[in-house]
């Protein structure tokens, strides 16, 4: 990619809703990751209060006296312990839901933000197919056509689908930029694009771009 088609690319991108949407899901993704940590300790917390009703089964087993006062503080803790992570549990999975709608402005922001450059790419494509359709339109050859026509037909038809081409391939790659960057564009539309040469009315209708009314006053 070069750098004259990256610098287009930057000219028509606003990244500060971006850069906004981005701050506020690692706000939300840092309060989700905390409150994560507090269950997890509530979690480890509750595996000890177990862990303690097994050790006194295991006293007991060896002969060891063990009280009831003893196994109640025990079933106790185990069972605070369970409500108290279950809660905990409870409070971070909330926190999960302001972590996606964050994710999904975030995708927002990225295909308006990168929408004008696949729109960008689309014109160009656009416009380089109509000037291959002007191409085809420069002469006829037929089996009646002198030598000497034929070839300045020829010739001057493939120079101005040479001239046309760069312009056509710099939309693809824009499209392309636009989509990798979050640009909402059907992969199958990503993938089966027309290729050079293509025309105008296909590349509109393959890309939903008909004719706009400001299209035909342009051409009048």
């Amino acid at each position: 990619m070069t750098d004259d088609i990256l610098a287009e690319a930057e000219q028509l991108v606003d990244l500060g809703p971006v850069e906004a949407a981005q701050a506020i899901l690692a706000e939300h993704q840092a309060l989700l990751s905390d409150a994560r940590q507090v269950a997890a300790r509530a979690n480890a917390a509750l595996q000890v209060a177990r862990a303690e009703l097994e050790r006194l089964v295991d006293r007991a087993f060896s002969g060891q006296v063990v009280t009831s006062e003893q196994v109640a503080a025990a079933h106790a803790a185990a069972l605070d312990g369970e409500r108290y992570a279950t809660f905990l549990g409870a409070v971070a999975r909330r926190f999960e839901e302001p972590v996606a709608a964050a994710r999904a402005a975030l995708a927002d922001a990225l295909h308006t933000a990168w929408l004008p450059v696949l729109r960008r790419g689309q014109d160009r494509r656009i416009s380089a197919a109509a000037r291959a359709d002007r191409a085809r339109m420069m002469g006829s050859v037929t089996s009646s056509t002198f030598p000497d026509d034929k070839r300045r037909i020829l010739e001057a038809r493939k120079l101005a689908f040479d001239l046309a081409e760069p312009e056509f391939g710099r939309g693809t790659a824009l499209i392309d930029m636009a989509a990798d960057h979050g640009a909402r564009l059907d992969m199958a539309l990503r993938v089966g694009k027309p290729t050079w040469p293509s025309s105008e009315d296909r590349e509109r209708r393959y890309w939903g771009r008909p004719l706009s009314l400001d299209d035909l006053t342009d051409a009048a």
